[in-house]
């Protein structure tokens, strides 16, 4: 297996690190990052087509597959005696215990405990260090808001009628967390949206998705009046609870009766 570390025999190979906004606090106020690697993954019948379109092997891809399923089967029997697994080149499989046990645990109790771990070779971890890297800085993570559409078959665009639904499509829209809604903001004489006490608040979404928000638009309006569509949340893209909720406001909308 030495030629596996020797950096000239690698082929080259880039792999894409996407960067997220960590919401953990920091003490020292310093952005922190946590990155996410897209998994492609191969199935056996890929290798052995690799290894055909690579060597001049007499041997049939049938029985490449059969000599594969035939090795898959004898590890798992090898498994099933708690027996650890060395793959050449690759790293060592072995059962291993997580979490805590307790004195007074039965043997079936323990049991539950038990997990499969891994632990790389040499030659694995030497492939790895020597792939190239591009990094998506970081991703964005606020909201985005790319469009909104009625549900009416000839809607005008920009105007939203009242007594009907309507769709917001976008990033990150969807509503969560301890502050979060969705509102009409009043706007002055240049567009800009007024102060925030000012919001009307809309129906909540029955659908409420990271790329789509609908709603319905209730009858309660004055014909003609002006607005952007704003939406908070408090929701990160993980799931989880952000350190502050935040904005995003929609293009002009003018609210009309329906025709």
């Amino acid at each position: 297996m030495e030629a596996l570390t020797d950096k000239s025999s690698y082929l080259s190979n880039t792999i894409t690190v996407e960067l997220y906004e960590s919401h953990l606090k920091e003490k020292t106020q310093q952005q922190r990052l946590f990155g996410r690697i897209k998994q492609h993954t191969v199935s056996i019948a890929h290798i052995i087509q690799g290894i055909h379109k690579k060597t001049n092997t007499v041997l049939s891809r049938e029985l490449l597959q059969y000599s594969a399923m035939s090795i898959a089967q004898e590890m798992q029997e090898q498994l099933a005696l708690g027996r650890a697994i060395e793959i050449p080149g690759i790293g060592k499989v072995y059962v291993a215990i997580e979490g805590e046990l307790k004195p007074d645990m039965t043997p079936s109790e323990i049991r539950n405990h038990l997990t499969l771990r891994f632990t790389p070779s040499a030659e694995a971890l030497a492939i790895v260090k020597h792939l190239d890297v591009t990094c998506k800085h970081p991703a964005d993570t606020g909201i985005t808001i790319l469009g909104i559409k009625n549900h009416l078959i000839h809607a005008e665009p920009g105007v939203l009628y009242m007594g009907n639904t309507f769709s917001i499509t976008g990033r990150h829209l969807k509503l969560g967390g301890s502050v979060n809604g969705i509102y009409l903001a009043p706007v002055d004489k240049n567009g800009v949206a007024l102060h925030h006490d000012s919001w009307i608040p809309l129906p909540y979404p029955y659908i409420n998705t990271p790329k789509m928000l609908s709603l319905y638009l209730p009858k309660d309006f004055a014909e003609g009046t002006r607005f952007r569509i704003a939406i908070v949340t408090s929701l990160a893209n993980n799931g989880t609870e952000r350190k502050e909720p935040v904005k995003a406001f929609s293009d002009l909308v003018t609210i009309c009766n329906n025709r």
